[in-house]
């Protein structure tokens, strides 16, 4: 009895791969067929490579096409072959299609060029242009992403991406002092100070405050907002600058920010600039992405980005605090 019980379940698990196996087959078929069919209307003309990209490049620069260790700028649009857009880094085209959001930062997509085969259809058809360069290219979902789902896009479907291919860096290093020196030269129109920059933290603006100088392991609470040089806020723990930049999170506590000077929480130019303040000290600081998220970038921060941070110190914990032998510390 036990023999033919898995003898049985083994057979339903055959079955019900086969029958999987089936329906990708199926998926896929459908999805070649009509992807033959939307080309043969739009470019009759058009042969794929020899992964199935259709590529078609409107405008071709004199620069350099991308290296594997290269880092490129970019501007794209994905949409499917309905022509319904679904993602976007170009503002005015989110905007116009509906699809904007407040916490998306709108600006070229910066990129270790070989990570980019992510989705191997965006590097193949990179690889090909040489910037300034616009191009369109037309992919099946084996060079995408295949039979999962995204941005509200079903199993097996075909993308079209528009790419502008604005710059391929070759020295990221270089081009992010480049910025950092025309923020600088706008900032200070009459002059620098060497004096400015202590240890890749440019200090803007600083108030010391009064008392001794934070150390590690110090306790200390503070207001704060980070943003990017061009402007953009990209987190906060005060709530009217949340609600102001579309941040605003109803579950956030939007009280002063408890922080441990150089612990692994705080990105090691943040503690920095916690050891150069004192109790009520303030800063306007751009910190130097070596000291910051460096070459892969966090989220919304892209690689080789230097940030500027408002930090205010509210107030700094005392270890008697927590032994009930002092008042505590003014809030």
């Amino acid at each position: 009895m036990k023999r033919f019980f898995w003898f049985f379940a083994g057979m339903l698990a055959m079955v019900s791969f086969v029958s999987c196996e089936e329906e990708v087959n199926n998926g896929e078929t459908e999805e070649l067929l009509r992807l033959e069919a939307y080309m043969s209307i739009h470019y009759p003309n058009l042969q794929p490579s020899a992964t199935g990209l259709y590529s078609i490049i409107h405008e071709q620069g004199e620069g350099e096409a991308p290296q594997e260790d290269d880092y490129v700028l970019y501007n794209y649009t994905a949409m499917n072959l309905d022509g319904v857009v679904f993602e976007t880094n170009v503002y005015s085209t989110a905007y116009l299609n509906n699809i904007y959001t407040a916490t998306t930062r709108y600006v070229p997509n910066y990129k270790l060029f070989n990570e980019i085969n992510l989705i191997a259809g965006l590097y193949e058809g990179i690889s090909q242009l040489k910037p300034p360069a616009k191009a369109r290219f037309i992919m099946p979902s084996s060079l995408a992403w295949g039979g999962g789902l995204h941005k509200g896009q079903g199993p097996y479907a075909s993308v079209i991406i528009d790419i502008e291919l604005e710059e391929v860096v070759k020295d990221p290093e270089a081009r992010e002092t480049e910025i950092i020196e025309n923020f600088l030269t706008d900032y200070f129109p009459f002059g620098i100070q060497d004096t400015i920059m202590r240890d890749s933290v440019y200090y803007l603006e600083v108030n010391e405050g009064l008392g001794d100088y934070f150390v590690k392991d110090n306790m200390v609470k503070v207001n704060y907002v980070g943003r990017f040089i061009d402007g953009y806020v990209f987190d906060t723990n005060i709530e009217s600058v949340a609600i102001e930049n579309g941040l605003y999170q109803s579950g956030s506590s939007y009280l002063p920010k408890e922080m441990i000077v150089e612990s692994s929480e705080l990105i090691e130019g943040f503690s920095l600039v916690l050891k150069r303040l004192r109790r009520e000290g303030s800063a306007t600081v751009l910190i130097r992405s070596n000291k910051a998220y460096g070459a892969t970038g966090s989220g919304n921060i892209r690689p080789y980005e230097p940030l500027i941070f408002d930090i205010t110190v509210v107030t700094e914990y005392d270890e008697e605090d927590d032994n009930g032998d002092d008042d505590g510390a003014d809030e």
